[in-house]
C-alpha cells in the first residue's frame, strides 16, 4: 500500500491554533486584541468566544449593555467551529470545517440561516442522512458493493429494529420501578434479536445474506455517528422519535421505489433537527462566526483572546461581585457571568469554582457526555472513488480468519467507516474519514502517522479490489478529545441522563440580582450537539441578562433546602407525566 508520510505534511494546525497565513484563502474575521483593556470592572464577563457566547454579547451589546467582556482562551475566535484554508499539493485552495460541519434542517425555523444566504447552502440529503439513510448511496462491503436487492434488505430489517427499540423505549423495557435506570440501545437491539424475531419479523442473523448483515451493521453504526458516542453509551430514550413504522407494508423483497415510497410516506421529523433538507454552509461553517462579528463590529474590542479562565469566585467574601481570574494574574469582578465552557471542560473540573459547585448542579453534567468524533482529512493524487454521491459507507465483512493487515493494525478503529466526499462541493481529491465513540477513543494519544495508517488500510480492505486505490497525498486529524479547551465534540444524553440534568446544568446560581449563568449547545435540551442549538443558547442566555440588568429578581439555587425543592418538583413532575400516561 502506499505508506502515509513519516509526519503529516499539510499546514493544517491543531483545532486550538490559528491558521497561518500561508494557508488562508479568504477574508478572515477581524482579528481582536489579545491583551486586556481597562476591564477591570464589566457589568457582564461571558467565558467563551464560541458562537454562544458571541451570541450572547451580540444580542446585549444590541439592546444597550455595552459594559461586557468576553474571555476566550483560544487565539481565535470560534470556539468548536473552526473552518481550515487550505490548499492541494497542487495548490488548489479549498476550506474544510474540522468542526462543526452541518446545518440540520434547512429552514427559516433553524436560527442558522439567519447568517448564511440561502445561496451559500450544500443541500446534501433532503432528509437527516443519518437516520434515515438513502438506499442509493454508495457502500462497500469487503471490497465490493453490494447488491441492490442486499441493500433493499438490509434496509428493512434495520427499519424493522428501529421500530422495535423505538416499542421498547415506549413500553419502559428494562427500567426498573424507580424509572431512573435506562437501557443502552446496544442493549436494546439485543433484546430485539433475543425475544422479537417472529413477533416483528425479524430475520435471523444466519437466514440473512452476508452483505445484508453487513449494510444492518453500518446503518446502525450510522446511530453512533449521529450522537458521537457507541451503542453501550446511547440510551434508548434518545430514539424514541424514530417511528418507522411503515416497515410492515414492506414486501420480502422490496423495489427500491417501495422503500422509497414507504420511507417517505412515514418519515417524521426527528427530535432535534429543524424541516429541511440537511446540507453545509458553502466555504464552511466559519462564515456564520464571520457574520455574527460583521453585523456587530463592537465584538472585536470586547473579545480578549489567549485569556484562560483558571478560577470562578462567586462566595461573595473577597467582592461584592463575582471574582473571575484568568491565568497570568488578571482579575475582572462582573455583577453576571455567563458560562459557555464546552462540558467537557465542565466535566474535568478545567476551572476551579470558589465555593466548589453544588452537588445538584454537577449531578447534573455528570450522567451529559461529550461525543468523540475524529475527523481525518486525506488527500489523494487523484479521484478514485464515486464522484457524485457525498457520503460513502464502508463495511468489512467480520471473519474468524484476520488478514494479514488486521493481524498488524496498531489501533483498533472498529470495521466500519464513514466517508465524507469533499469532491461533490469543492472538486477536490480529498475524502473526510469519521471515527467515532470507541474507535476515536482508541486513537486518543497516538500520532496522525498511525491513525491515517490504519484508516487507509480499512479503506483499502473495503474498496479493492472494486476499485483500484489511489496515492495517498497528505492527511491531517482533528482532535477536539484532547484539545483542553473542549475536550470533546459535542455533548449527548449518556445512559442515564435525562432532561432534568440539562436542566441543572442550565440553571444559575447566585444571589440578589448577581450570579452566574449559563450557555451553550450541552444546555439546550432539545436542540443538544448542534450549532443551532448553542445559536438558541446564546439568544437565551442574553435576554435572562437583560432581565437581571434591568431590574428581575434574580432566582438561584444556592443552598441544601433549594436543591431538595429542586429535585422534589422534577420527582413530582415525572410522577404526573406517568400518572397523565396511564
Amino acid at each position: 500500500m502506499d505508506e502515509p508520510p513519516s509526519a503529516p505534511t499539510s499546514p493544517l494546525p491543531s483545532p486550538s491554533s490559528s491558521v497561518p497565513k500561508s494557508a488562508q484563502s479568504r477574508p478572515k474575521p477581524p482579528q481582536p486584541k489579545q491583551t486586556s483593556q481597562t476591564y477591570q470592572q464589566p457589568l457582564v464577563v461571558i467565558i467563551g468566544g464560541g458562537i454562544s457566547g458571541l451570541i450572547t454579547a451580540s444580542d446585549l451589546l444590541s439592546s444597550g449593555h455595552t459594559n461586557l467582556l468576553i474571555l476566550e482562551a483560544r487565539p481565535r475566535p470560534g470556539g468548536r467551529i473552526n473552518t481550515l484554508s487550505l490548499k492541494t499539493a497542487n495548490g488548489v485552495p479549498y476550506n474544510a470545517d474540522e468542526g462543526a460541519a452541518w446545518i440540520h434542517g434547512i429552514s427559516e425555523d433553524n436560527p442558522m440561516l439567519e447568517y448564511v444566504e440561502e445561496g451559500n447552502v450544500n443541500v446534501v440529503s433532503p432528509v437527516n442522512p443519518w437516520m434515515h439513510p438513502s438506499p442509493t448511496f454508495p457502500l462497500f462491503i469487503g471490497g465490493r458493493t453490494p447488491s441492490q436487492s442486499s441493500v433493499l434488505n438490509g434496509l428493512r430489517q434495520f427499519s424493522i429494529l428501529i421500530y422495535a427499540v423505538n416499542m421498547i423505549c415506549k413500553a419502559g423495557y428494562g427500567i426498573d420501578g424507580t424509572g431512573m435506570r435506562f437501557i443502552s440501545v446496544k442493549e436494546a437491539l439485543e433484546v430485539v434479536r433475543r425475544e422479537g424475531k417472529e413477533e416483528l419479523g425479524i430475520i435471523k442473523v444466519k437466514d440473512m445474506s452476508g452483505e445484508s448483515r453487513a449494510v444492518v451493521r453500518f446503518l446502525v453504526h450510522m446511530l453512533e455517528l449521529w450522537m458521537g458516542g457507541s451503542l453501550g453509551d446511547l440510551q434508548v430514550e434518545e430514539f424514541g422519535g424514530l417511528r418507522d413504522e411503515g416497515w410492515g407494508e414492506l414486501p420480502a423483497e422490496p423495489s427500491f421505489e417501495e422503500y422509497r415510497n414507504v420511507k417517505k410516506k412515514h418519515r417524521p421529523k426527528l427530535y432535534g433537527d429543524f424541516d429541511g433538507p440537511h446540507g453545509t454552509v458553502k466555504g464552511g461553517m466559519g462564515r456564520i462566526v464571520e457574520e455574527v462579528m460583521r453585523r456587530e463590529p463592537r465584538l472585536e474590542e470586547k473579545l480578549l483572546l489567549g485569556n484562560v479562565v483558571e478560577e470562578i469566585d462567586y462566595s461573595f467574601e473577597e467582592s461584592e461581585n463575582i471574582r473571575v481570574k484568568v491565568k497570568g494574574g488578571e482579575t475582572y469582578d462582573a455583577a453576571l457571568v455567563v458560562n459557555t465552557m464546552p462540558l467537557g471542560c465542565l466535566k474535568n473540573g478545567t476551572v476551579e469554582f470558589r465555593p466548589r459547585l453544588p452537588n445538584w448542579k454537577t449531578e447534573g453534567f455528570k450522567n451529559l457526555k461529550c461525543g468523540k468524533y475524529k475527523k481525518i482529512l486525506l488527500e489523494f493524487e487523484e479521484i478514485f472513488w464515486p464522484v457524485d454521491q457525498e457520503i460513502i459507507g464502508l463495511v468489512r465483512i467480520t471473519s474468524p480468519v484476520k488478514t494479514k493487515l488486521e493481524k498488524n493494525r496498531i489501533i483498533d478503529i472498529g470495521d466500519k467507516l464513514f466517508l465524507d466526499n469533499l469532491w461533490v462541493k469543492d472538486g477536490i481529491p480529498v475524502i473526510e474519514a469519521v471515527l467515532v465513540g470507541d474507535s476515536a477513543r482508541n486513537c486518543e494519544g497516538r500520532s496522525d502517522k498511525d491513525i491515517i495508517r490504519c484508516v487507509l488500510e480499512l479503506m483499502k480492505m473495503n474498496m479493492q479490489p472494486e476499485l483500484k486505490f489511489g496515492k495517498f497525498v497528505n492527511g491531517h486529524v482533528s482532535r477536539w478529545e484532547e484539545d483542553e479547551f473542549s475536550l470533546g465534540a459535542y455533548s449527548y444524553f449518556g445512559l442515564g441522563a435525562t432532561e432534568r440534568d440539562i436542566d441543572a446544568l442550565r440553571k444559575r446560581i447566585g444571589k440578589g440580582k448577581k450570579g452566574i449563568l449559563w450557555a451553550g449547545e450541552a444546555t439546550n435540551s432539545e436542540y443538544q450537539g448542534s450549532v443551532h442549538g448553542a445559536i438558541i443558547s446564546g439568544h437565551e442566555a442574553a435576554k435572562e441578562c437583560q432581565g437581571l440588568l434591568e431590574g428581575e429578581d434574580f432566582i438561584g439555587v444556592d443552598d441544601d433546602a433549594e436543591e431538595k425543592r429542586f429535585w422534589g418538583d422534577f420527582c413530582k413532575a415525572e410522577e404526573v407525566e406517568e400518572e397523565d400516561e396511564l
